[in-house]
């Protein structure tokens, strides 16, 4: 699954997706890597692009849902 999200965040602005990771001034994109288990975990990344258009952070994060 991909997201799709046009909108630009001031570089050094937090994103919502970890701790630690930044916007770079940028559009971003959301992508879903994987979903498995009995408790479903999903694997995403949040790929920050700069103003440029160059890829200036790649974050990854991981989640389960539980009973």
């Amino acid at each position: 699954m991909f997201y799709r999200d046009d909108r630009s965040f001031p570089k050094g602005e937090s994103a919502y997706f970890s701790d630690g990771c930044e916007f770079q001034g940028g559009v971003s994109r959301t992508i879903i890597v994987a979903e498995y288990g009995v408790f479903t975990t999903s694997v995403e990344t949040l790929w920050l692009f700069d103003g440029n258009g160059k890829l200036g952070n790649l974050c990854i994060r991981r989640t389960t849902d539980t009973l």
